[in-house]
């Protein structure tokens, strides 16, 4: 387990984070903020459209949930749920 980390959306990109997982695992992604909306999406390295998408039903917290198809690397955005959110996550 990776264990929380905390951040902060600066731009409209949101942030990037790597998981490097092995084919069968299982992972956990869960956002939360009290400045914006939370929105995440979870790429393999090579995908162009995101294995799954996230946003939070009541506001506060997203959370996507990915079992790894290959071995490799995933990339995880986190971003607002509009473009203009900002803030500490």
């Amino acid at each position: 387990p990776a264990g929380a980390t905390e951040g902060r959306i600066a731009s409209s990109l949101g942030e990037q984070w790597m998981i490097d997982a092995c084919a069968g695992d299982r992972f956990t992604v869960t956002m939360a903020s009290d400045a914006f909306t939370p929105f995440l999406s979870v790429y393999t390295d090579t995908a162009t459209a995101p294995l799954v998408e996230a946003a939070s039903e009541d506001g506060a917290q997203a959370q996507a949930i990915v079992e790894a198809e290959t071995d490799g690397r995933y990339i995880v955005e986190a971003a607002g749920e509009r473009r203009s959110d900002r803030g500490v996550y």
